[in-house]
């Protein structure tokens, strides 16, 4: 140990789990030779390589660290919508985060996803994922009817306490082949006469329904 004064040392993470985070102050000046890293922060379990680095110097330190209990479930990624019966535009993601709110590796563990309100529609697909490092990513689960909804998401064991998701909403896509306004209305986006799918026709336009003709939408 050299009695260096004010020579900064900064701290980085070369490798671990990717989804974690590291927080806390990074940089220190040694005092009598000496740095104390007072504040750092992973954000999930695993096994780590850090790399200290300064002006003259380059070292490297393995760290395994140990995952704490998980406490609750919480949301990462919240949902967006899109269309009936297809997967959601942006995919939900769902964690176990320990007291602090940092995510806790769970192995085998799994979050369940259940549409809010029930009975409106159903939601299909895969609504059970089991975790990596504590995170369950939900990218392939459809919402069968239009309407504004929320995704609730629990813990597989029925233990910790549930997250509730934001709303969004989910829209019907009809494809028109062919459009001819009517004299009495005033655009399309009044009612017009439709040729959809064959039909003469064609029911009401409503919030939740998106209309494209020739892949270009139109309402």
């Amino acid at each position: 140990v050299t009695t260096n004064e004010g020579t900064a040392i900064t701290v980085s993470v070369v490798s671990g789990p990717a989804n974690a985070v590291f927080s806390g102050a990074t940089t220190y000046s040694t005092v009598a030779g000496k740095v104390t890293f007072t504040d750092l922060k992973l954000s999930v379990a695993g096994e780590f390589k850090l790399q200290y680095l300064c002006s003259f110097a380059n070292v490297t330190e393995s760290l395994f660290v140990a995952a704490a209990a998980a406490s609750r479930v919480s949301i990462r990624t919240q949902p967006t919508g899109g269309l009936i019966n297809e997967n959601f535009v942006v995919a939900p993601v769902a964690v176990f985060v320990d007291a602090d709110g940092f995510v806790a590796n769970e192995p085998g563990r799994a979050i369940t996803v259940s549409l809010r309100p029930v009975g409106q529609a159903q939601l299909t697909g895969t609504t059970q994922v089991t975790t990596a490092f504590g995170v369950a990513a939900f990218t392939q689960i459809r919402v069968t009817a239009p309407g504004n909804f929320t995704l609730v998401f629990s813990d597989g064991n029925g233990i910790l306490p549930s997250a509730t998701s934001n709303v969004f909403t989910i829209k019907e896509e009809i494809v028109v082949s062919t459009v001819s306004p009517h004299n009495t209305y005033r655009d399309i986006s009044d009612l017009i006469f439709l040729q959809l799918r064959g039909l003469p026709n064609p029911p009401p336009l409503q919030p939740d329904v998106v209309l494209k003709l020739n892949g270009t939408t139109l309402a």
